[in-house]
């Protein structure tokens, strides 16, 4: 939900803030006593708005300053080097040809303390905010560079500066008004290839337009919006180019899982993260089934990241390429995306180490009311309840490691009939120590006689409950009597 904030203060804008509901073990507030009281919000930074942060003391974090010296330098869309290139020659000339003066010892060492102080100061924003091309604070400082340069030798020097800075500012010179792409914003031309040799902005890349965000399975990802798209629980992937995309953990993992779908007959995906490399191939791919794989790949070691809002993270540079692609439609034939040609379909399932966490699987069950009679083959409804007693919440549907009601069918001398019974999605993400009360499917054996229920839970596409947790279930016992002639 949205937020209304003045003066510090704020009130949350999703409806179960306000409407008054007990739900999932969680007492929110009733609007009928008033006045509500407000909660006290803590701004982000103190500099916002205010001048206050030119005489403040400011809060250096050295991994953080390091990353944005990075940035500052060779960033892909701040950087030095590809946005004022000529900064960069002037530094050259003066150092090998120039006459290194007092005075321009003094410039040099000013323009390096202009940039020094927006580094220390607002590690957050020192490139000037997401609306502006390069640094738009450094770049006042970028005529004070001529006067380092006395000498240009050797000549040619600038030939090449004038190829190099054309690589990086051509698009931008050629399309001042903007170009002609799919989401074009003011970071367009970063889309050249060149720019994929220089680092991204992990320091401020909330900040930097033109990119998707979302979370999954502890995780989250990033990666420009025009070729990277959030659908549900999946990552679409267009085909054609190689796609980067950022995923950054809380914790450092040594290996990656991933539901890999694609819509397109004899697609071929290639995954590669920092430790390894996977080629998925879909030959032949017509039936539903067939457009599925699951892929594990080591990660390799992280780049371990301070991003904007302080919280530490470790950052894993993932490529994915699809050889082919599909407009993706919907059930009735209508384009979902026409401007996007899908090519992968991702879904990051977790890490090894939370997959097989058995604290995930750690369930109590309150109660599997289920009728002593039923007909064979009739469908029928169990009353359940559930308390989640793992760590983490449970996905619901449509996630496709949502965490769905089933179970199994026994005989009384503990036969395994049915194992796979049919799924009872979860209403809503369940929260860890809450509790859920379900109207449950089931369906009846196909043979008259006295069964044993075994009600469970599973971790789709990982894992039943009572695989990881000692085989813990709710249980009734069920008479099936043959159907009625009629």
């Amino acid at each position: 939900g949205g937020a209304l904030c003045a003066g510090g203060i704020a009130m949350t804008g999703h409806p179960s803030a306000y409407l008054g509901v007990e739900r999932m073990g969680t007492k929110v507030e009733d609007p009928a006593v008033m006045p509500v009281t407000p909660r006290q919000v803590e701004p982000e930074e103190e500099t916002r708005n205010s001048w206050t942060w030119l005489a403040r003391i400011p809060r250096v974090v050295p991994r953080q300053l390091l990353g944005n010296v990075e940035s500052f330098l060779v960033g892909r869309h701040t950087g030095l080097a590809p946005h004022l290139p000529f900064a960069v020659l002037s530094v050259v000339f003066f150092l090998f040809h120039g006459r290194r003066s007092g005075a321009r010892w003094l410039l040099l060492a000013a323009t390096a303390s202009v940039a020094l102080f927006f580094l220390l100061w607002i590690p957050f924003n020192w490139h000037g905010g997401g609306g502006f091309v390069g640094n738009r604070y450094f770049v006042n400082v970028y005529p004070a560079f001529l006067f380092l340069v006395t000498v240009v030798r050797p000549a040619p020097l600038l030939l090449l500066g004038e190829i190099a800075g054309g690589l990086y500012l051509g698009a931008l010179l050629l399309t001042p008004w903007g170009a002609p792409v799919v989401y074009p914003t003011l970071q367009a031309h970063v889309r050249g290839p060149a720019f994929d040799w220089l680092p991204g902005e992990t320091t401020v890349m909330r900040r930097i337009p033109g990119y998707e965000g979302f979370s999954q399975s502890g995780a989250w990802f990033r990666g420009r919006k025009d070729v990277v798209d959030q659908r549900g629980s999946q990552m679409w992937i267009q085909a054609g180019p190689d796609v980067e995309i950022w995923m950054i953990t809380a914790q450092p993992t040594g290996s990656a899982y991933f539901e890999v779908r694609t819509e397109a007959p004899d697609n071929v995906i290639r995954i590669r993260t920092p430790g390894d490399e996977a080629t998925v191939v879909f030959e032949g791919a017509k039936r539903r089934t067939d457009k599925v794989q699951m892929v594990q790949l080591r990660t390799g070691r992280p780049k371990h990241i301070d991003p904007v809002e302080g919280r530490p993270g470790y950052l894993y540079v993932l490529h994915v390429q699809a050889s082919h692609g599909r407009n993706p439609r919907r059930a009735n034939g209508d384009w979902i995306e026409p401007r996007f040609y899908l090519g992968a379909a991702l879904t990051y399932l977790g890490s090894q180490e939370r997959l097989e966490d058995p604290r995930f699987y750690e369930v109590e069950w309150l109660e599997c009311s289920a009728p002593e009679v039923v007909r064979a083959d009739e469908e029928f409804q169990i009353h359940t309840r559930v308390v989640n007693r793992s760590p983490d919440a449970w996905p619901p549907y449509p996630l496709d490691t949502q965490v769905a009601l089933g179970y199994h069918w026994y005989s009384t001398a503990g036969t395994l009939l049915t194992w796979d019974g049919l799924r009872t999605a979860l209403r809503e993400s369940l929260a860890p120590g809450d509790e859920l009360t379900v109207e449950q499917r089931v369906l009846a054996p196909s043979t008259p006689g006295t069964y044993r229920l075994s009600v469970d839970l599973a971790r789709e596409t990982i894992s039943w409950f009572s695989e990881r947790n000692g085989g813990n279930t709710c249980d009734a016992t069920v008479r099936v009597e043959a159907a009625s002639a009629d």
